[in-house]
């Protein structure tokens, strides 16, 4: 029988699933991650660390008998949006990935805003506002902070693309990613308008070439094979951004299709078939469908609080035990209150310095 590999790499999560020929899933295997945050907004991750956890999962799944005794036809790619994930041209990482999360270009954002316009103009042409989850706002950063990482870096990457790369040895962006902050909606193609803007025109010949999900973005290399357990030249598939998959996974294909994702950002998201029924109150991606795009309302207050409460209140790790635990406490929690905002928030209202912290009443 033939099978098919997902990969999703997740912010908090990295999983891989495994299905058959009408698409069952026969055998994953998940890991944790661990982002690292800091007061300031900083919130990065170390390639090197992902990409084990990322090895590890796809080599639990290659012990799965049923794969052992068929055929892998393809693996496919869904990871986290946003952020800067720098290498040099052998996949050698340039400083730690900054995530979707990271709050540290706010200040700048804030001047920027100072400009007339600038910020419609940016939404007209990208479908997304100055945000500091921006790749264009977070590079614009770095272009003013730490030049020397730009400097030293021979390609751009989002998360998914950095860790295909070290699995097939080709470079390259997918569309739905790219959508998020850099793309021209309009064309499909890098947005020399918000380059410029920025003032990051310099870095477009760091961005590679770009390319739709369904393409096949190269094949596994015998090296990344023979880590992760996998028959080599298994063709890999560019992939998703994250929300996308989720939506092409869950049927929201149609005009007007609305669905919620609850991970480490619980984002809801409207369909639109043409972009005149795309909210200007919101931001929006392109869907995996052709002339498709997303209306997206992405939460950050995710499961990073059930993290948070795992590490430093919960007597147990067993999310299960939790789980009764919680039972049994009556509606209310008498009086005490959690405002889940560990890293600012995006939706439904903007505030980078939101934090968390308990209330009672």
């Amino acid at each position: 029988m033939e099978y098919f590999l997902g990969i999703d790499i997740g912010t908090s999560r990295v999983k891989a699933v495994l299905f058959d020929s009408n698409f069952h899933a026969v055998a994953s295997a998940a890991e944790n991650t661990s982002p690292t945050l800091s007061p300031q907004g900083y919130a990065e991750q170390g390639h090197g660390a992902a990409l084990a956890v990322v090895v590890r999962t796809l080599r639990e799944v290659a012990d799965c008998p049923a794969l052992q005794q068929g055929k892998l036809k393809a693996i496919g790619l869904a990871g986290q949006g946003e952020g800067v994930w720098l290498s040099d041209k052998n996949g050698n990482p340039v400083g730690p990935g900054i995530l979707w999360s990271d709050t540290r270009s706010r200040a700048l954002m804030d001047e920027l805003l100072q400009s007339p316009d600038l910020d419609k103009a940016l939404f007209d042409e990208t479908g997304s506002q100055l945000q500091p989850c921006n790749t264009s706002l977070q590079l614009c950063w770095l272009k003013r902070n730490q030049p020397e990482r730009l400097a030293a870096a021979d390609y751009i990457f989002f998360a998914k693309d950095w860790i295909r790369f070290r699995l097939t040895q080709v470079a390259a962006l997918e569309l739905t990613d790219t959508s998020a902050s850099l793309l021209n909606q309009s064309t499909g193609e890098i947005s020399d308008f918000a380059l410029q803007a920025l003032g990051i025109d310099f870095l477009k010949n760091r961005f590679p070439p770009l390319l739709r999900p369904d393409a096949q973005a190269g094949s596994l290399s015998e090296a990344a094979a023979l880590l992760c357990g996998l028959p080599p030249e298994t063709p890999v598939a560019a992939g998703a951004l994250d929300v996308c998959s989720a939506a092409l996974g869950c049927g929201a294909i149609h005009d007007g299709d609305i669905y919620t994702i609850l991970g480490t950002t619980c984002c809801t998201g409207v369909v639109c078939h043409g972009r005149e029924t795309v909210s200007s109150g919101t931001r929006f991606v392109t869907h995996t469908e052709r002339g498709s795009f997303i209306n997206l309302f992405p939460m950050q207050a995710g499961t990073p609080n059930i993290d948070w409460l795992q590490q430093h209140i919960s007597l147990t790790p067993d999310l299960v035990a939790l789980e009764q635990e919680i039972a049994a406490i009556p509606p209310g929690s008498g009086g005490v209150f959690w405002q889940p905002y560990l890293n600012g928030e995006r939706a439904p209202f903007y505030s980078p310095t939101a934090r968390a912290g308990f209330f009672w009443r």
